[in-house]
């Protein structure tokens, strides 16, 4: 894998809808980590999508419990 594969892993996703565009604190963490360490060994396609599927699973949930909590029923 080039050093560019992680990033252009990213903008493949993030253009296919499949990628959140907010990003929490730990999510950017993780995607610094994750860059980084591309530069140290190859990490598999696989690898990759694992990552940014669980990343988006967490962000989804995040916005889902953070729209429950603001909702206010009507009276």
């Amino acid at each position: 894998m080039t050093q560019d594969r992680g990033r252009e892993f990213y903008v493949q996703l993030k253009q296919e809808g499949r990628f959140p565009p907010l990003l929490s604190g730990n999510e950017v963490m993780s995607l610094m980590v994750l860059i980084g360490m591309s530069y140290l060994r190859d990490f598999s396609d696989r690898e990759l999508a694992d990552f940014f599927n669980e990343a988006a699973q967490q962000t989804a949930l995040a916005n889902q419990l953070t729209r429950e909590k603001d909702y206010v029923p009507g009276l």
